[in-house]
């Protein structure tokens, strides 16, 4: 798979999922964006028997974020 693919595929995925957890639009796609990097570069490291690559992917995104200290809690609506 090409990053591109990856990308169209993922990246909507990760950034509604941030979104939903309460992280302003634009910072959701500029995290989005980072983690596809991310996915991209470790790629080589994932070990498909261990866990999906969904939630690898996921866990990278999770990651990241913290890196930024934006916490994915929930928000009460």
């Amino acid at each position: 798979m090409r990053f591109a693919e990856l990308f169209r595929l993922v990246a909507p995925r990760a950034k509604a999922y941030l979104i939903h957890r309460g992280v302003a639009p634009l910072a959701a796609e500029a995290l989005a964006i980072e983690a596809m990097i991310e996915v991209w570069r470790t790629a080589r490291g994932f070990d498909v028997a261990a866990q999906s690559g969904q939630a690898w992917i996921f866990g990278v995104l999770r990651d990241i974020s913290r890196r930024h200290g934006v916490s994915l809690q929930m928000t009460r609506q």
